[in-house]
């Protein structure tokens, strides 16, 4: 999709964004995904070429490609309009589609793809592989609900929100007391292996084998949080995924988010070097 931002029109999406920076931290990684055939759906296809990105990325006659609108307010606060009836809303079920999963290790993707009955149908009939899935919960309104959550967690093996979202989600359940509490009880509900918590600008935390962990950021300039949570779970999963050591996966997601919300958009160009 594209992010309508206050400086201009970026290349975005959640899971476009995971993608593009699992890719420049040089993992093997495939989007999945449909763009409308329109020049907002060609550039994308472009600039994924332009980047060496793989996939299976569909074409739409009927619907458009995504559009979101973005406003950030003087504290660097981020809200979205994401527009409905887009293209990756009809995302189809095909054969290659199902020999990718089969040949994957890790599926990864996040809530608003099951807002539209079609592209959920299409994770549906793919989730109950044996491969590890990740769920990037975003919760934006009104493209939830307490049973689709409840339905998500019981399928999937790593899991990141955000401490919002933390809140709303312990709300549903009656689970109260402090943020450990609430992230060792829903992990515990759902037999989740990994829970990630984001915490903007002091960190993360991140739940496994019952014990907590945290991870503190380092001060920054902020350019704009677009993507930035995107770029956290790429870090982690990068390096989550080559050693299984939480630490340094935990420590190198938090300087990705870091190190992208020092930029514009959710997809900024920048090279390896530059990480290291």
């Amino acid at each position: 999709m594209w992010d309508r931002l206050p400086g201009g029109n970026r290349i975005g999406g959640a899971l476009l964004n995971v993608s593009y920076h699992l890719h420049q931290l040089k993992a093997n990684t495939a989007l999945v995904s449909r763009v409308g055939k329109d020049k907002w759906g060609v550039r994308i296809l472009q600039f994924m070429e332009e980047n060496g990105m793989e996939g299976i990325v569909q074409t739409d006659a009927i619907h458009p490609t995504g559009i979101v609108r973005v406003t950030i307010d003087k504290y660097d606060e981020v809200s979205y309009d994401i527009i409905e009836g887009a293209s990756w809303d009809y995302i189809s079920y095909t054969f290659d589609l199902e020999k990718l999963v089969q040949d994957s290790e890790y599926l990864v993707f996040g809530t608003l793809a099951l807002r539209n009955e079609v592209s959920r149908s299409t994770l549906y009939q793919l989730i109950d592989r044996p491969i590890k899935k990740v769920l990037d919960v975003n919760l934006r309104s009104p493209f939830y609900s307490k049973k689709l959550l409840e339905d998500l967690l019981k399928k999937v093996d790593i899991v990141k929100m955000n401490e919002n979202e933390l809140e709303k989600l312990s709300a549903w359940w009656h689970i109260e007391g402090d943020s450990e509490i609430k992230m060792k009880r829903i992990a515990k509900r759902f037999s989740l292996d990994v829970l990630l918590i984001t915490l903007g600008s002091r960190g993360a935390s991140l739940w496994i084998d019952g014990h907590i962990l945290f991870q503190k950021s380092n001060k920054i300039k902020v350019k704009d949080t677009v993507g930035s949570g995107d770029a956290f779970l790429a870090g982690f999963l990068s390096k989550y995924v080559a050693d299984g050591n939480v630490d340094k996966a935990l420590a190198f997601a938090v300087k990705m988010g870091g190190f992208v919300a020092q930029r514009q958009g959710g997809c900024p160009e920048y090279l390896l070097e530059e990480v290291q």
